[in-house]
């Protein structure tokens, strides 16, 4: 007992020194373009959903967040600084943590050892797709709309403005600069988690809880794993024809 809580404390404070130092060296975890972000440090939280369910997918996902709170504070003046906001920075890491976990955990006591192996990429990928979404409805809500006035207290309503004047619309600045972003961000988590999550999975036991399946039955789940696949290439197109109808009405 008090071995696996020793190795429970080492792990999650693997994952917290990784996500400090990937949030503080250049360019590792935090891409700077000009006033804009972009992150590696998503794919830490899968790497961690993956390998160890919804738990440390969720507190992983929370040191994320938490991590872009204290990074902000060094870019003043940019959209960064909005991630002083907790309902900003740390309400959609949290939810992405959690959700991957939720879904790795369903794969993984669903499908085969080999068929959850092939499955990982495409969940990265549609898992980071939906981390996009979660962060940009948190901007609008609690950035642009500024429900709970905390922009408006940060002081950074004049780069509102100068986003409104330069494009026109939220949406406009979604299109021109996110979506470059959010692609390369998916084609990051589609490569590297699968990569990282087969080199570590034998070390962490990750399918000591996994029952062995009959090859009749491999086959069976298989067939499954490529009908939730396309259900969640679906499920995603959904998601970005809701998000760019809400922005369009609000």
């Amino acid at each position: 007992m008090k071995q696996n809580v020793i190795k429970e404390i080492t792990i999650d404070a693997l994952f917290l020194a990784l996500i400090a130092i990937f949030t503080f060296v250049p360019y590792l975890g935090i891409i700077t373009i000009g006033p804009l972000s972009f992150t590696t440090l998503h794919i830490l939280v899968l790497i961690a959903a993956s390998l160890f369910g919804r738990k440390k997918g969720m507190l992983v996902g929370t040191f994320f967040g938490f991590f872009s709170l204290f990074a902000a504070i060094s870019h003043p003046g940019t959209l960064d600084y909005f991630c002083l906001n907790p309902f900003i920075s740390i309400l959609p890491r949290t939810l992405f943590g959690l959700l991957s976990g939720l879904t790795f955990d369903f794969f993984k006591k669903t499908f085969s050892k080999n068929t959850f192996n092939l499955l990982i990429a495409p969940l990265s990928a549609i898992l980071t797709l939906i981390h996009t979404i979660l962060f940009l409805l948190s901007f609008y809500v609690f950035g642009i709309l500024d429900i709970f006035k905390i922009t408006q207290g940060l002081g950074l309503s004049d780069i509102i403005n100068s986003l409104n004047s330069s494009y026109g619309s939220f949406f406009s600045f979604v299109i021109a600069f996110v979506s470059i972003g959010a692609i390369v961000e998916i084609i990051a988590a589609g490569i590297i988690t699968p990569l990282c999550f087969k080199a570590l999975a034998n070390l962490t036991h990750t399918y000591s809880y996994i029952k062995v399946k009959d090859d009749k039955e491999c086959n069976k789940n298989i067939s499954k794993a490529k009908i939730f696949g396309y259900c969640g290439i679906i499920l995603g197109i959904i998601l970005v024809i809701i998000f760019i109808i809400l922005i369009c009405v609000l």
